[in-house]
C-alpha cells in the first residue's frame, strides 16, 4: 500500500503504509469509486489469517468496532461539507 506524503520541503513523496510491529498486523485497503455524482468508499481489511488463533477473534472484534466508528466519523465529516 502506498500513499502520498509531503517531505520537509512540501514535496509529495510516496511512503509505505506498513506498520513495523513484532505482532501480526492486518492490511487495510481504501478504494474510492465514482457512482454517478457520488463517491463510494470501500474499506477492506485482510490478514486476519496471519494473527495467531488465540488472538484472532478479539482482533477481529476490536477492529470491526473501530472501523464502524471511523466510518461514522467520515460520514459525519462529509455531511458537513455538502
Amino acid at each position: 500500500m502506498t500513499r502520498q506524503a509531503k517531505d520537509a520541503n512540501g514535496e509529495a513523496s510516496p511512503c509505505s503504509g506498513r506498520v513495523k510491529s513484532k505482532r501480526s498486523t492486518t492490511l487495510i485497503l481504501f478504494a474510492l469509486r465514482a457512482v454517478g455524482a457520488d463517491t463510494e468508499l470501500t474499506v477492506t481489511e485482510s490478514g486476519f489469517d496471519q494473527i495467531p488463533l488465540e488472538r484472532r477473534a478479539d482482533a477481529f472484534k476490536a477492529n470491526d468496532g473501530g472501523w464502524a466508528h471511523q466510518l461514522t466519523n467520515i460520514q459525519k465529516h462529509l455531511a458537513l461539507r455538502v
